[in-house]
């Protein structure tokens, strides 16, 4: 099976929800000021080895709490979801301080005005930084986040101005959120994308009926019979409409904190979601194939058994699950309206980007890719040596 031709064209594995690839390189002759100190722990469990990592872009020091403030916000969010909650002895959060001299970040590319510690800006409702800055970021404090496999940061700017995305280039992937009252949602449907590799399922953003092959992500499908479709032995529904089309692709439940602004995920993607903590890597459900969890996991809360009238659909006899019930009436974020689909990997394996992974010795990127809805869009990074 093939990819679609943009993907082709652009030489690159892309990912669901506003994707971001950048040209990669570093650089580290900007220097970051950080604040006192530097790294904290936000939350360690006994057995920690999955580790989210909160920084922000756009905070002064004067408003060093505020962040702090937002960065708890964002911890509690993610340890009252299921399956978080359930996994609490493998996660690790931890937050960074760091100081910008601006307050705020650019609304624009053009505008290059704001000078922040990763030079954050808005490209439509997409939130992007300079990926050489954060691995800076992250080179600095290696020793204390551990293995970097399993390290995903989450950047959280300063301003209201509804946005995020997801970036899953190898070397420089994040997750990042506004930070108005929908932050808990965002940063929850985000890290969806960013750590269990979860599909968008809402059906706007591109028009027509899907065509392509069998999207590698185990949340979404071109196959819409509930009886074969390949999460047929966790639950048998689906849902047409997802992946930005109304037709020609299915998700496995009406709701899905994947898709609309409900608070929690849906069986398969909660099912995602424990094969990722229980085996340390992400599932890509293979059609035709079966995957198990240990301890009598199967997708469900079990403190909800499901029923929130989330499913229904071919199936009468499985009307839901996936819900949390511990989860103080918070609700999700549906996503950001722009982003693409990578294509087929029939071998279930992890997609992989096919640009060369960086050399130290390599200049900083000056662009950077965005697909906003399947479409690769170059955005320049500029030149912020005028940045004073």
């Amino acid at each position: 099976m093939k990819d679609f031709p943009q993907m082709k064209k652009l030489k690159i594995v892309m990912y669901f929800s506003i994707i971001v690839f950048t040209v990669l390189g570093a650089s580290f002759g900007q220097t970051i000021q950080y604040g006192s100190p530097g790294i904290e722990v936000l939350y360690k469990g006994s057995n920690a080895w999955c580790t989210i990592v909160i920084m922000g872009d756009g905070y002064t020091q004067a408003e060093q709490a505020k962040f702090a403030g937002h960065a708890v916000k964002s911890k509690q969010a993610i340890l009252n979801t299921f399956p978080y909650n359930k996994y609490k002895s493998s996660l690790a959060i931890y937050k960074i301080n760091l100081i910008s001299k601006d307050s705020g970040v650019d609304y624009s590319r053009s505008q290059n005005k704001k000078r922040t510690a990763l030079e954050g800006f808005y490209y439509g409702r997409a939130v992007l930084i300079n990926p050489n800055l954060l691995r800076k970021v992250l080179q600095k404090f290696s020793s204390q986040l551990g293995n970097m496999k399993y390290v995903y940061p989450l950047i959280l700017v300063n301003s209201t101005r509804h946005g995020g995305v997801t970036s899953m280039s190898y070397y420089y992937r994040y997750a990042s959120s506004c930070t108005s009252s929908r932050l808990p949602h965002i940063v929850v449907h985000e890290l969806g994308h960013l750590i269990f590799r979860l599909a968008d399922e809402y059906d706007y953003g591109r028009s027509g009926t899907y065509h392509g092959s069998e999207p590698p992500y185990s949340n979404v499908s071109a196959n819409g019979n509930p009886y074969t479709v390949k999460w047929s032995f966790i639950t048998q529904t689906a849902f047409e409409g997802a992946m930005y089309y109304k037709k020609g692709v299915w998700r496995p439940q009406k709701y899905c904190r994947m898709r609309t602004w409900v608070n929690y995920f849906c069986k398969v993607c909660n099912f995602a979601a424990e094969y990722y903590f229980q085996n340390k890597k992400p599932l890509f459900i293979r059609p035709g194939h079966t995957y198990t969890l240990a301890n009598n996991g199967n997708g469900n809360n079990s403190s909800n058994n499901g029923n929130n009238n989330n499913g229904g659909g071919n199936n009468s006899s499985n009307n839901g699950g996936g819900n949390n019930s511990s989860n103080n009436g918070n609700t999700s974020n549906n996503g950001n309206g722009t982003s693409t689909s990578g294509g087929s990997h029939p071998n279930n394996t992890r997609p992989k980007p096919s640009l060369n992974r960086p050399k130290p010795n390599q200049p900083r990127p000056k662009k950077v890719v965005v697909v906003v809805r399947g479409r690769p869009i170059v955005v320049s990074l500029g030149n912020n040596k005028s940045k004073k």
